[in-house]
């Protein structure tokens, strides 16, 4: 899974209650069926929750620095302790020096994938913005300059609303997606920021349909009214509202409210409001169960209101202001009742006994929230705004090249000819003595990068070479006589997105002939010879079978290339099984299924001159793979060999010299006599002794396959201690 860091100003809650932290928590925890989700909170505390295996967060306790900056910006903003503008102003001076938040954050850095930032305000910390190579996200609650520029009423904090949209601007500028709550605010960004209108997309807030309680029938002849908020400016505003004038028009109603709105107005009385203050969730919804309406006499903000589909979702009748249910296309008197700050305590005096007509409404505006709305859809659609937006990713196509004028060219242009042309293309010439250095100085192409050698080094330093200067996360292999059709790197770039526990991915291939240049038309040496398509699991269980694998279609992560080691100079040929051999220690390799490479088979290439040096070469690699795994495990290279007299000869004579595997029992094999079940035996209880750890066995699989069959069924273990490798292999 990829893994996905998030910045935001506030830490999230199990459950939410109110306000951002819903969205905060209920977007990532359902993200997290996808990615590996790591939250980067500030707090009070120093803290870190576990969620579950791939979501968790780590909070972090204000800086020492704090107390300082914070009598600062009191003396310079004339406020108090806890001022709204002074918090962010306070946030933002932060970010630009040494505290633990950075320390954290530059940690978790280092294993992440994908930066999320949930508002500007923390942008100082990402040093790295705009120099690495790791998406950035915006997942806004809001168009956070619009918003501060609206309600931000400090006069001498307003000087730093120019920097607040510096900030915004910068993340919106350098991030691959910016997420808006609503189209109005998609639209604002695009303007404001002047961005590409592809890369705004919408990311509403939402609800859990399945969580509320069933509605209570009213219990008395008074109607309860119901509002709900965070310690945030426009609530505060709304509540003002209903103690100081909506109240009092409405005596016949009694209003609750709840949540940190209440702090500011705790000394105030009035017969019919109740100031419960923050609520738990049980009491959060018993409340949305009982009560008779919900009331939403918001006039300022930014983004979709959450309580809005909170109560709708709940089926609790609303009462709303236009500004109140922005950005969800709701209709008056079919989802909700619209009610304008002029107007309000008339129509909720004029609707709130219709208990039929409310019914309706309530059940059409639930019906479409819960349809809309779910956080369970929200995150499917930003999971694929998210892959769709990291396929344009650029890669790095690397190409070793010695003596290769008679076909480079065409290898070259099948490359520059992709659909997808999002790439760095390095080749290295590797001390050519033909045309291959004009061939390579006459491209103009400003995406290739051409290294020219000296000497010749062999493929392996070649394309380790090519592998150093990569800038970006996969190298996308191409041998220089071979061609890639025109959508693969575009294929195999949406595939990995959609398995991102894929180290590698390969792809089907054709064979075809030397002696045409290739176009559409190039002849294909017969339609059996186009490859099969392998799965995952077939590929790493037939690991050191090694057949019909094309290392020359592969895409490769740099990161676990550069794990593995990149190739190993000392092999000339089998460089690239003995690559992938190692890197399926590291993770998954899997094959696209479709054919998006031609594998020219040239009889005067390295690796067809002899064909018996060439099988050789790989079993070798294989074995010394195989006794690494022995040693590595604290036992014996000592096994049994299955194969023909003829390969049981050579294998103990040449194999064993070379590789140092001991091999103690060879057992005949022939198509006609098969294999004596005594000889079986005797290597079943040479295994069982630990005289031996295993049985190599070497040929062709279909005749042998009902031996391998009898070994697994007496408990030896593919890849462990039962190892198939093959005569003849087809790896290219």
């Amino acid at each position: 899974m990829r893994r996905m860091l998030v910045l935001n100003l506030f830490p999230a809650a199990r459950p939410p209650i109110i306000g951002g932290q819903i969205r905060y928590f209920h977007i990532y925890d359902k993200l997290s069926n996808y990615y590996d989700i790591t939250l980067l909170s500030q707090s009070c505390r120093r803290e870190k929750i576990v969620f579950s295996n791939t979501f968790r967060e780590y909070r972090v306790p204000k800086d020492p620095l704090d107390k300082h900056i914070t009598r600062s910006l009191i003396e310079e903003l004339q406020c108090g302790r806890s001022g709204y503008e002074l918090n962010l102003i306070r946030t933002i001076k932060l970010s630009n020096c040494r505290t633990e938040f950075k320390a954290q954050y530059d940690s978790l850095y280092e294993t992440s994938d994908i930066i999320v930032h949930e508002s500007p305000y923390l942008l100082g910390y990402d040093r790295h913005l705009g120099t690495d190579r790791k998406p950035r996200i915006y997942n806004s609650h809001n168009h956070d300059f619009i918003l501060a520029r609206q309600i931000w009423k400090n006069e001498q904090a307003q000087k730093y609303l120019q920097l607040v949209y510096d900030l915004e601007n910068k993340l919106a500028q350098n991030a691959a997606l910016v997420f808006a709550t609503s189209e109005k605010e998609r639209e604002s960004f695009i303007a404001m920021y002047n961005l590409n209108p592809g890369k705004v997309k919408l990311a509403p807030n939402g609800i859990n349909p399945n969580e509320w309680l069933t509605r209570k029938e009213a219990a008395g002849e008074r109607i309860t009214a119901f509002f709900i908020g965070a310690n945030y400016p426009p609530n505060i505003q709304a509540v003002d509202y209903i103690i100081n004038h909506l109240a009092d028009k409405c005596p016949q109603i009694d209003f609750i409210v709840a949540g940190g709105c209440c702090g500011p107005f705790q000394d105030r009385e009035m017969p019919n409001v109740k100031l419960l203050g923050r609520v738990n969730n049980k009491k959060k919804l018993d409340l949305f169960a009982g009560v008779d309406i919900a009331v939403n006499p918001v006039i300022s903000g930014a983004g979709v209101n959450i309580k809005t589909l909170e109560f709708l979702s709940a089926g609790v009748p609303l009462f709303s202001t236009g500004f109140g249910v922005r950005g969800l296309d709701l209709i008056d008197k079919k989802h909700y009742l619209k009610a304008e700050i002029e107007n309000f305590p008339e129509i909720i005096n004029e609707f709130c006994h219709q208990k039929d007509l409310l019914q309706e409404i309530t059940a059409c505006g639930r019906s479409y929230v819960n349809d809309n709305y779910s956080w369970n859809k929200i995150a499917r659609d930003i999971k694929e705004e998210i892959d769709n937006s990291l396929v344009e990713e650029k890669v790095s196509v690397i190409m070793a090249v010695y003596n290769g004028q008679d076909y480079l060219k065409e290898s070259i242009d099948s490359i520059l000819n992709q659909t997808y042309p999002h790439f760095e293309f390095i080749i290295v010439n590797d001390g050519s003595r033909d045309d291959t250095a004009k061939i390579l100085d006459n491209i103009t192409d400003p995406r290739v990068k051409v290294y020219h050698l000296a000497e010749n080094h062999g493929v392996s330093y070649a394309r380790n070479f090519a592998a150093a200067k990569a800038e970006y996360e996969w190298l996308v292999l191409q041998d220089d006589d071979d061609i890639s059709l025109p959508g693969r790197i575009e294929e195999q770039l949406r595939y990995l997105k959609a398995h991102p526990d894929l180290i590698s991915a390969l792809s089907m291939f054709q064979l075809i002939k030397t002696e045409t240049p290739v176009n559409e038309n190039s002849p294909i040496i017969s339609k059996s010879m186009t490859s099969p398509h392998l799965t995952r699991n077939r590929i790493k269980k037939m690991r050191f079978y090694c057949y019909w694998l094309c290392y020359g279609s592969a895409v490769i992560s740099r990161q676990a290339f550069l794990q593995a080691g990149g190739y190993d100079p000392q092999y000339r040929i089998g460089e690239d099984h003995d690559l992938f051999l190692r890197l399926m220690d590291l993770g998954a390799i899997d094959m696209v299924p479709g054919t998006l490479y031609q594998y020219r088979y040239d009889r005067n290439s390295i690796s067809k001159i002899n064909l018996s040096e060439t099988r050789a070469a790989i079993i070798k690699i294989s074995v010394r793979h195989i006794k690494r795994m022995y040693e590595k495990n604290g036992l014996t290279p000592a096994a049994a060999l299955l194969a023909s007299e003829e390969d049981s000869e050579y294998f103990t004579k040449t194999v064993c010299a070379e590789t140092g595997i001991q091999i103690k029992l060879s057992l005949r094999y022939t198509k006609d006599q098969q294999t004596d079940n005594r000889h079986i035996d005797q290597a079943l209880s040479l295994f069982k002794q630990g005289i031996i750890n295993g049985i190599l066995v070497l040929g062709d699989l279909k005749p042998m396959q009902p031996i391998v069959n009898q070994l697994i069924h007496n408990g030896l273990t593919l890849n462990k201690n039962l190892f198939l490798l093959k005569k003849f292999m087809f790896c290219c």
